[in-house]
Parts: structure tokens; sequence; C-alpha cells
């Protein structure tokens, strides 16, 4: 997939090499497949590698309470967010400062 979305040898061996490929990839086929824009695809798949390589830095003994997965849940789900303000939740949620309220 990421060979059809990117013309770059090194954006495509990012995205190819990048924490969960394989879903990132099975993701974004599903929105080509349901007629997405191709510049949408390629934003989304931006996006996506963004909050993968968040997720791989997250301390495996740091757990999010349902408030916080339901706050970022919400706060991803705005198309108007971009990747960066959605890994900055992330960090905060990650050091435990991030609360629903």
């Amino acid at each position: 997939m990421f060979e059809t979305l990117f013309t770059y040898p090194g954006v495509v061996r990012r995205h190819r090499e990048g924490p969960l490929a394989a879903e990132r990839a099975a993701y974004l086929i599903k929105l080509a497949d349901n007629g997405m824009a191709r510049g949408t695809i390629l934003r989304l798949s931006s996006y996506c590698l963004c909050i993968a390589i968040a997720l791989q830095r997250w301390p495996p003994d740091r757990c999010l309470d349902e408030a916080e997965v339901e706050l970022l849940a919400e706060f991803a789900s705005d198309v108007r967010q971009d990747a960066a303000s959605v890994v900055w939740l992330l960090r905060a949620a990650m050091l435990g400062t991030s609360r629903a309220g």
C-alpha cells in the first residue's frame, strides 16, 4: 500500500518500516476500497505513522483509565486535529497529566 501512495523511496521506507506497518497498511487499504480521496489517505497515513510512533514509545507500565481513553478518542476523531496535536495529548496522558473534565 505504501508503495502506491508515496513516490520517494525514503518516505516509502519510513512508512513500511515504521511501527504497526501491517495494521496501518490494512487500514489505508480499507479507506481506499471505500472510495476515500487519495489526498485524504495521504494525510491519514502520515497521521497514523505519527500515532504509531508515539504508541511505540508508550511506557509499558502506564495504563490509561476509561476517561483518558474517551478523551483521546474524542480528540483524535476530530478531523481538524493534526497528528502533532494528538501526539502531544498522548504524551500528556503518558505523563499522567491528561484528565477528562
